[in-house]
């Protein structure tokens, strides 16, 4: 079981690149396997927030790391054409040879029509047709590609080297095109139930149909060691509440039974966090992809503690 903490980023102010390529390199010194880097904070009001590029930032920090896994959770499809998209994640492979993940993702109606003004067609066909035109560029061979509004003729990239790509997928459709035709998947507020009577089961039969290997399964959830439950599911609602807006993301609770991000968070003791990321691997998480409540610096020390050395 591999585990992996957040790159935050969500300002482009003076330091924060070096701060990002600092914490890259923390996140190593501590024995985690794995660092994925946000690329969109959801706001309860008040306009999507966002910070430095995530391909660019992993780059830099790839030059500060030797062994740690470098992930994208996610980079929106909609916000970079399939050519762009392969120069910046080439860039990263390039720098961290065998350590970089890019996961993908559609992002979200609100975001992609409110914010680019770009119609947002259903989310499946999307990241099909993104796919089949991606995909082959990182093999690199020309390509020459029309699906719908997304086209690309006569391009290449030689020298590609194909890393390993996941797909932010929720719905049974989605998780279909990622058992296909990427290499796992990385959720999003999806509880352990989730987990097992849907995501994993679905992802894994669409792949096994299509003849691929075992797809890789990053499971996000947060975590918190403290006595003080309530105020670290409080100080949790206070971040979360913009999410639970989302369509998708609502789904995914109303699978779980509950009713707010902050309901599936592991809180509790050292033990709590053991036995919740065991769970995680029984159910079929290749990966855990871990977020902390920042409830205070004594429960982030904590939380870090515990994670890793389920880590090691």
């Amino acid at each position: 079981m591999r585990i992996g903490l957040p790159l935050m980023t969500t300002s482009a102010a003076p330091g924060e690149l070096a701060r990002i390529v600092a914490a890259a390199r923390d996140i190593e010194s501590q024995g985690f396997q794995s660092a994925w880097i946000h690329t969109w904070s959801v706001p309860p009001s008040g306009p999507f927030v966002a910070g430095m590029d995530p391909l660019a930032a992993l780059t830099a920090a790839a030059g500060a790391t030797s062994t740690l896994e470098l992930g994208t959770a996610v980079v929106p499809t909609y916000h970079r054409p399939p050519p762009v998209m392969a120069q910046g994640a080439l860039t990263v492979e390039s720098a961290a040879p065998g350590r970089f993940v890019l996961g993908l993702g559609v992002s979200h109606k609100s975001e992609v029509e409110d914010v680019m003004g770009i119609p947002y067609e259903p989310p499946a066909r999307q990241m099909r047709a993104y796919l089949r035109a991606f995909l082959p560029i990182l093999d690199g061979g020309p390509m020459d590609h029309r699906d719908g509004r997304l086209s690309v003729r006569n391009f290449q990239i030689p020298g590609a080297e194909r890393m390993p790509v996941l797909v932010a997928a929720m719905g049974p459709m989605m998780l279909k095109v990622a058992g296909e035709l990427a290499d796992g998947t990385v959720t999003g507020l999806a509880g352990p139930r989730t987990l097992e009577s849907h995501i994993v089961p679905s992802i894994l039969a669409a792949a096994e149909a299509a003849e691929r290997p075992r797809p890789r399964i990053v499971a996000q959830a947060t975590f918190a060691v403290t006595a003080d439950e309530d105020a670290a599911r409080a100080a949790l609602r206070a971040g979360m509440a913009g999410y639970a807006t989302l369509p998708a993301y609502r789904a995914m609770l109303e699978r779980e039974g509950v009713a707010r991000p902050e309901d599936i968070a592991v809180v509790g003791d050292a033990a709590t966090v053991r036995q919740a990321i065991r769970r995680l691997e029984d159910l079929g998480a290749t990966d855990v992809f871990a977020a902390i409540v920042p409830l205070d610096e004594a429960t982030v020390r904590r939380t870090t503690e515990a994670l890793a050395d389920c880590a090691g």
